[in-house]
């Protein structure tokens, strides 16, 4: 039994424990547990399993794979022996159980067909993958959040793969770029960024207004998923957006990533005054060029000085940086690449539960139905509740 690249330890666990015909719990009986789970409640998908070197040791000898192999595979395993320190002894393995994504990342159902492929049987994986790394290009999947409350593991994004393994692939560059320049831009950071300016456009009106590439990959994604698996009962255009709304946009939020990383884009950022920041003479504002990067010249009607969204904040973050004098260091407190809470894009899960009551009263959270898809001639397009299975008119 081979790790797959990224899996948790719990996961791995129990695929183990099935190759034998076992359950996990048969296994996890053999150690003594710092933080035992309680017998009526289940393990939620990103919970993790750290283990001591006694524990670990069992487990490599039970799935025959050497322990510098699952050390390199399996993320949360050099963390075990140092979170159980000081409680071996007996020849009896310590393990505790961890929140996985609140240390490693986001975790995912991994890729079914990959993991076949690396003798995991059909036994469901679950791996941590960073949002900027969902694509598995082999086989046309955008992996998704596991436990957020929906039944699809993927997307179904072949038609859009070549658009989005570029774009996978031009952030990984920007990342290893930077890492080996010794700059300050932090990849996970300008992405959350990056992804926290573009979600807040999806949710405006004026943009879906003008918007013209987002509507088409958001009706070929959810066409192509439908077809593999039906949506459930009350499931409309809202959820729909909802689920697959990080896939349609990361060209883009590779593209915003790559820009606010500049150092000529900030440089324009910080020029001036606020107003300059969208039109300068000779429209070179920094709108401007954000928006020629996008291929969005009207950016500039949408995108304006006034409003506290994370793009001005970090504007003027980037403003008071270049103002800072030589030698002084950076003030104390939250850096530029920081998100406020009140700008984070509505995650799958509680957006979902945030719906779940708008199909019983008609309400629907202002937030999560805001910026809704309009076609060419304004109006709002229902070709997402049209001729789709699984869709309710909404």
């Amino acid at each position: 039994m081979v790790p797959v690249s990224g899996e948790t330890t719990w996961s791995f666990l129990r695929r183990v424990a099935a190759a034998y015909g076992l359950q996990a719990g048969d296994l996890t009986a053999w150690w003594r547990w710092a933080t035992p789970v309680h017998p009526g409640r289940g393990v939620r998908p990103d919970g993790e399993v750290l283990l001591d070197e006694v524990a670990q040791e069992q487990l490599a000898g039970w799935c025959g794979v050497p322990g510098g192999h699952l050390a390199w595979a399996l993320p949360s395993w050099s963390a075990g022996p140092k979170a159980l320190a000081g409680r071996g002894g007996g020849g009896l393995g310590w393990a505790r159980w961890r929140v996985g994504s609140s240390q490693w990342g986001p975790v995912v159902s991994g890729c079914r067909l990959c993991a076949v492929r690396r003798g995991a049987g059909a036994g469901r994986v679950w791996v941590y993958r960073a949002r900027w790394r969902r694509l598995c290009v082999r086989h046309g999947r955008w992996l998704l959040d596991a436990g957020e409350g929906h039944p699809w593991k993927f997307a179904d994004v072949g038609g859009l793969a070549r658009e989005l393994e570029a774009a996978q692939r031009r952030f990984g560059r920007l990342v290893r770029a930077e890492a080996d320049a010794g700059g300050d831009v932090v990849g996970g950071e300008v992405f959350a960024l990056a992804r926290a300016v573009v979600c807040g456009w999806w949710e405006r009106e004026e943009f879906w207004a003008r918007e013209r590439v987002w509507g088409l990959r958001l009706e070929q994604v959810v066409a192509a998923t439908c077809r593999r698996y039906p949506g459930p009962a009350g499931w409309g255009e809202r959820q729909w957006r909802l689920l697959v709304r990080d896939v349609v946009v990361f060209p883009e939020v590779v593209t915003v990533a790559a820009a606010l990383s500049n150092p000529a884009v900030r440089g324009l950022a910080a020029l001036g005054a606020a107003p300059a920041l969208v039109r300068r003479p000779g429209g070179e504002g920094f709108i401007a060029a954000l928006g020629a990067r996008l291929g969005r010249e009207w950016l500039g009607d949408v995108e304006q000085p006034g409003q506290a969204g994370p793009l001005s904040l970090w504007v003027q973050a980037v403003a008071r940086e270049q103002r800072r004098p030589a030698g002084a260091g950076p003030p104390p407190g939250r850096g530029v690449w920081w998100v406020r809470s009140a700008h984070r894009p509505v995650e799958v899960g509680p957006g979902l539960r945030l719906l779940a009551p708008a199909f019983n009263t008609g309400a629907i959270p202002a937030r999560v139905w805001a910026g809704r898809p309009r076609g060419r001639e304004g109006g709002v397009r229902s070709w997402l509740c049209r001729g789709v299975p699984g869709t309710v008119r909404a």
